[in-house]
């Protein structure tokens, strides 16, 4: 278990905090706070920019002289990469540096969700700077971060170990990349490199070429590192794209970086869609864990991978990175978690006064981390009771239309889903189902496991596939507008 770890969290306002406790009279630019926010959000310059509205040129500008500035004034090395990791330290050591409070249990570690009350005071007013809508992965430090231990220990846990390799399994909208986005910020507060690769961001022609997936790949490294790729130096036709590959991988960033580097990969469901590049990615990624156990320049790399399910590939065992190191799945959210999302949305107050439609929440949506998350959203703003949530949730007329909408249209893709649906929908109890059939329901976040069988995940579920394929509406479901 990782120990003193989580007081050392602190947002952005609370680093500038330790900033001017550590350097007093520190006087920082309206644009020089700006960049040091965005930073401390794990933010590039690009990004800022265009949040900002300034050219990403002169905010490079700007961050190289506030990072020479901070050196100065803290004596010690600070770039933008090891801010994290200089503040929380200093952080730790100095008198009189403010103390963060833990957070609630459950909640992201030093997140304050709410502050007391004022007079007038509501649940969005509270919370409005930090409040999204709900469907995107929560970045690092994002106050509705719900904490489902001991996940995130056994992740990190590993993640500083030698050479390791972690695998996050979960259906759609259950928190693998918000999972990500927590692994990956702990880690730079620990002072290792992090990269942070999609394989949603690869487009299809770059996904049927093994040569050109590779090349891609080190690249989307390269961009998130700032070092320059030498494709020229090291890569050669006749040693083949794999070995290429791993010779540029070692030189040119392994030998380079002082520090353990995390390698994360998500979205890594989408290459059984392309088994000819597939198979020779991943058995190179299996052959990187393995010159690990005995190369020690190979254990600064650690991989994090996420997927939506198994990939269903002619892979040898020996040969997959599946069957090796941590294998974590997303549990859904139970009734504690669920409650310390309420409190980070600064709803105690309203589920405590409304048991009985609570209850029947619970019962519709399951421990699904996504639809607690819009139920909260939309009650967090005021523009609808609980009551009328409840009451309109599995129609087209409640807040999650466009979610079930997008579930009916994939569904209706495959009559074999459709028929299954059918089949689920004959009794309360759980079905065997093909397996051909289980994974894609499975994907959607549609179904559960129970031992050898499936059922519905949740009634919100159950409830919206009866309206449109149980007995009274036994036609598929046609698509609206």
């Amino acid at each position: 278990m990782v120990k003193n770890l989580f007081p050392n969290f602190m947002d952005g306002k609370q680093a500038l905090s330790i900033v001017r406790q550590l350097a007093p009279g520190i006087d920082l630019t309206y644009v020089e706070e700006a960049v040091f926010l965005g930073t401390w959000e794990g933010k590039r310059y690009r990004e800022m920019a265009i949040e900002l509205g300034y050219e990403e040129g002169y905010l490079k500008d700007i961050g190289s002289r506030l990072w020479r500035l901070l050196s100065d004034r803290l004596g010690e090395e600070v770039t933008k990469k090891r801010l994290r990791y200089i503040l929380t330290e200093a952080a730790d050591q100095a008198p009189g540096a403010t103390s963060l409070s833990p957070a609630p249990e459950g909640c992201a570690p030093g997140i304050q969700p709410t502050v007391a009350p004022q007079e007038g005071d509501t649940p969005l007013s509270r919370i409005a700077n930090d409040l999204r809508f709900p469907g995107s992965p929560l970045p690092f430090g994002s106050p509705f971060y719900i904490v489902r231990s001991p996940l995130e220990d056994l992740c990190l846990t590993t993640l500083q170990q030698s050479g390791s390799l972690v695998r996050i399994k979960g259906p759609l909208r259950t928190g693998k990349t918000s999972l990500i986005n927590w692994a990956m910020g702990t880690a730079q507060t620990l002072g290792m490199e992090t990269v942070l690769l999609d394989i949603r961001q690869a487009d299809a022609a770059t996904l049927k070429d093994l040569d050109t997936f590779l090349r891609w790949f080190c690249w989307a490294i390269s961009e998130s590192l700032g070092i320059a790729c030498e494709f020229d130096k090291y890569w050669f036709a006749s040693a083949g794209s794999k070995l290429s590959c791993t010779a540029l991988v070692q030189d040119w960033l392994i030998n380079q970086v002082k520090t353990p580097i995390v390698v994360a990969i998500d979205a890594m469901h989408r290459l059984v869609d392309y088994p000819s590049i597939a198979i020779d990615f991943l058995s190179m990624l299996r052959s990187w864990y393995e010159k690990a156990r005995v190369r020690e320049e190979w254990q600064k790399l650690r991989l994090l991978m996420a997927y939506a399910h198994d990939l269903d590939l002619p892979l040898p065992l020996h040969q997959s990175p599946f069957n090796v190191g941590l294998h974590l799945e997303m549990p859904p959210f139970n009734r504690a978690q669920v409650l310390n999302l309420a409190h980070c949305y600064g709803l105690s107050a309203l589920a405590e006064s409304q048991e009985a439609e609570v209850e029947v929440l619970f019962d519709l949506l399951g421990g699904h981390p996504y639809l607690w998350q819009l139920a909260f959203y939309w009650l967090c703003s005021g523009h609808v009771s609980l009551a009328s949530l409840v009451a309109q949730a599995p129609t087209d007329q409640g807040i999650y239309q466009e979610h079930l909408r997008y579930l009916g249209l994939m569904l209706q893709k495959d009559p074999r889903l459709v028929d299954a649906v059918r089949q689920l929908l004959t009794t309360s109890d759980a079905v065997s189902l093909p397996q051909s059939v289980v994974d894609p329901l499975m994907d959607l976040g549609l179904i559960q496991r129970n031992g050898f069988q499936v059922k519905f995940s949740c009634g919100l579920y159950r409830d919206y596939c009866s309206r449109h394929w149980g007995d009274s509406h036994p036609e598929a479901l046609r698509p609206h507008g």
